[in-house]
């Protein structure tokens, strides 16, 4: 009998159980996902950032850090729907912070301020805006 951790999972397995599983099955699948660093994922990572377990929450982060610069642009386009969401601001910044390059620095800055929902959309508007015309 095989046992479940020797199991070669698919990206889209482990998508599965990060949606689906335990708390302790999403947080594996989390960690695997980092491994395979499947832009596939980034969607399902990014739910994630809003997981009700705080560890969840944390290696979704680790796993769309391991996604570098495939992560950035979802991930902003998310911070601009979830900004009221303070687990995924922290997420995001967590994210960023790792990732962060002169045009992510003011989005890591405003996600720090008081009253962040009104300062991060402006600053996430403008690194999308450098993002894509760069």
């Amino acid at each position: 009998m095989t046992s479940e951790r020797s199991e070669p999972r698919t990206s889209e397995q482990l998508i599965e159980r990060l949606r689906n599983g335990s708390d302790t099955e999403r947080a594996r699948a989390c960690r695997e996902l980092a491994a395979l660093r499947d832009p596939a994922a980034i969607p399902a990572l990014l739910d994630a950032l809003e997981d009700e377990d705080g560890g969840v929450r944390w290696l979704a982060a680790v796993a769309l850090i391991e996604l570098r610069e495939a992560a950035v642009i979802p991930l902003l386009e998310r911070l601009l729907q979830r900004v009221e969401s303070p687990w995924f601001r922290e997420g995001a910044h967590h994210v960023l912070r790792s990732l962060v390059t002169p045009t992510l620095t003011p989005v890591v800055e405003a996600l720090t301020k008081p009253f962040p929902e009104e300062s991060v959309p402006l600053a996430v508007n403008e690194a999308l805006k450098a993002l894509r015309s760069g």
